[in-house]
């Protein structure tokens, strides 16, 4: 994401006569092109890849929640497919 693109981002976020939802969608669009980008999340190591799924699978009701209201977007990639790969475990049965 380029510094300009950014600046822009952010001041549409915090812009008072941009609705809620839309806010969080922004950011949530802008958090998710930074994580593909690989500039915005830290590499894991193995041990902590796995701690991450762990996490993922222990917390289903919390990534449910986030997933309602449009802020998986925050969370790491790795538990993002980790939530991903749950989904489908579930949606198989």
């Amino acid at each position: 994401m380029l510094k300009g693109e950014t600046i822009a981002t952010i001041n549409r976020i915090l812009d008072p006569n941009v609705p809620k939802e839309e806010a969080t969608e922004i950011c949530n669009e802008a958090l998710t092109k930074l994580s593909e980008e690989g500039s915005f999340f830290r590499k894991l190591d193995s041990d902590e890849d796995q701690q991450f799924r762990d996490w993922a699978r222990n917390n289903i009701e919390d990534l449910k929640w986030r997933e309602t209201n449009s802020t998986l977007g925050i969370l790491h990639p790795v538990v993002r497919d980790e939530w991903e790969k749950i989904k489908s475990e579930q949606n198989s049965l």
